[in-house]
């Protein structure tokens, strides 16, 4: 009885997903748990596990690929949008890009909050919040770029808009780009 209790015991404390540095940056607690279908880009660089009922767009060319999708099924400022790209190149996590991408913020009038450099999916990366107008909407945007090597990288994000459960929905946004597998 007691070897049965204590395998229950570990399983139970593997089996818990620990947060990611941003999880717990942004004070996300554990979100809603989804069923998931395994979605893989066009040109086999990654893949993402999309709640089932979601729709789902893809892109691609000969340098990039990306996968956006949004629970249809709900009202946009009641939802968000989760959004993957794969780039082709090297980039450096460095200040020019800081200096370049604040430049980029200022000309769309979105104002940057709360950002950090840490580890993302055991890779270095960058995220940033913004917030704004977009649509005529109150709009919110997650946006992580992920280092994958010195000839790729993956920059995702969720916008969301509305001004309710601004933080739960970034979170519930954080426990779906968590599920992105690198395939090269």
């Amino acid at each position: 009885m007691k070897y049965a209790f204590l395998l229950i015991l570990i399983i139970g404390i593997i089996s818990c997903e620990k947060p990611s540095k941003l999880e717990f940056s942004l004070n996300c607690s554990s979100s809603k748990s989804y069923e998931y279908n395994k979605t893989k880009d066009f040109n086999n660089n990654f893949n993402i596990k999309i709640p089932k009922s979601w729709k789902t767009n893809y892109y691609y060319d000969i340098n990039s690929s990306e996968i956006y999708a949004a629970d249809t099924l709900k009202e946009l400022t009641k939802s968000f949008i989760v959004g993957v790209s794969f780039h082709k190149g090297n980039i450096e996590l460095n200040n020019d890009y800081n200096k370049k991408l604040d430049s980029l913020l200022f000309l769309k009038k979105l104002n940057k909050y709360a950002f950090g450099k840490e580890s993302f999916l055991n890779k270095p990366a960058y995220w940033y919040l913004v917030n704004g107008t977009k649509n005529g909407y109150t709009y919110h945007q997650l946006n992580i770029t992920i280092k994958n090597s010195d000839k790729s990288y993956i920059n995702a994000t969720s916008e969301i808009y509305g001004d309710q459960l601004i933080n739960d929905r970034i979170c519930k946004s954080i426990s779906i780009l968590k599920t992105i597998q690198f395939l090269q």
